[in-house]
């Protein structure tokens, strides 16, 4: 098995184009990764799996690899952390939202004062929802989820209620 390895970045000039220069013969596998949305593979695709590869030797200068950022079919996911106990919200929270397939894509958003947490920009697809170092300063109790499954497929989620579990001491 063949480890991946980070080869080179790079970012796009103002038309949007990229040049990398010096890569050692092998696969490559190209990503662009736009502020706040996952990672878009070359290909489009946000699954790292399904990504297009290119196969680069010395000398070679591969054109048209080219990686759409969608603009529409994007969708918004937005709720409430709770605590499973008593169904408080919980504030600043650390909310995750996972590709369902394994592969790394993962976006981040911190809980507001009510407990309420907003991703934009969303591909419809298979995710996991966590809460991950949730602290609720009345109590000194810190909370965390085991993941809740979450399908996009077509519309916005708008009221999404994510449970999270106090951790025992």
């Amino acid at each position: 098995t063949q480890q991946a390895s980070f080869a080179a970045s790079t970012r796009t000039d103002d038309r949007g184009e990229f040049r990398l220069t010096g890569l050692a013969d092998g696969t490559y596998i190209l990503s662009a990764s736009p502020r706040s949305i996952f990672p878009i593979y070359y290909g489009n695709t946000i699954e790292r799996s399904n990504a297009k590869r290119l196969e680069l030797h010395a000398g070679d200068e591969a054109t048209g690899a080219d990686i759409q950022i969608p603009v529409v079919g994007m969708h918004r996911v937005s709720g409430v952390v709770t605590s499973q106990q008593d169904g408080h919200p919980l504030a600043r929270a650390s909310v995750q939202l996972r590709l369902s397939s394994g592969d790394n894509g993962t976006i981040s958003a911190m809980t507001a004062s009510d407990g309420s947490f907003t991703f934009n920009a969303v591909p419809d697809g298979k995710f996991t929802v966590l809460v991950l170092n949730a602290y609720d300063p009345t109590t000194h109790a810190g909370y965390t989820s085991s993941g809740q499954a979450l399908e996009i497929s077509g519309t916005d989620v708008t009221d999404l209620v994510v449970n999270a579990t106090q951790r025992t001491q």
